[in-house]
């Protein structure tokens, strides 16, 4: 949830599948302190059946509202890859521009934390500036490039069986930021 200091407007994020079956950023915002809400609106935009998670917004001091959220869209299988983008809106909600890849390269989600299921945790974020956004997010990193994590039988979900070590213990990770500067009007 964001707040527009200048105005009190008020933004909310989450995952929604309702748009094509699978789950993607979506907003509603409010221009009464919470009273009404408007309709829904999907702002990632990317493939329809890619997910996107961890959507987090944040309002700059020009009233320009940015959605951020992790995304499957560059993985063909939509099951591992993850990246971060950014969706700008520069009309305090009513639309967004095109999202803006943020992540240098696409991680494999495989390599994070075991929490019964793949998770990168709670480590998205998004501040905003009087002209700018910083996006904070944290992705897996890899032994080498050419390394491929070996799958987990079973079902996503559940916690591995009892006696079986999780394959990926204590991935080492990285802290990634970027600071998106709002173009001048």
């Amino acid at each position: 949830m964001a707040v527009d200091d200048n105005n009190g407007d008020l933004y909310l994020v989450w995952a929604d599948a309702r748009w094509t079956g699978v789950d993607h950023a979506t907003i509603s915002f409010s221009r009464d302190k919470g009273m009404t809400w408007s309709q829904p609106m999907r702002v990632s935009d990317g493939p329809g059946d890619a997910p996107t998670f961890t959507a987090a917004v944040a309002v700059n001091g020009r009233g320009e509202v940015a959605v951020s959220y992790t995304s499957l869209e560059n993985d063909p299988d939509r099951a591992f890859g993850v990246d971060q983008y950014v969706s700008i809106s520069r009309d305090r909600g009513v639309s967004f521009e095109s999202r803006r890849r943020l992540s240098p390269v696409t991680s494999d989600i495989r390599w994070a934390a075991w929490a019964r299921e793949y998770f990168l945790g709670d480590y998205t974020g998004i501040a905003a500036g009087s002209r700018d956004f910083h996006m904070l997010w944290t992705f897996p990193l890899f032994p080498s490039p050419t390394t491929v994590p070996p799958p987990i039988d079973g079902i996503i979900g559940l916690d591995p069986p009892i006696g079986i070590d999780n394959p990926l213990p204590n991935a080492p990770f990285r802290l990634q930021s970027d600071v998106f500067h709002s173009r001048t009007r």
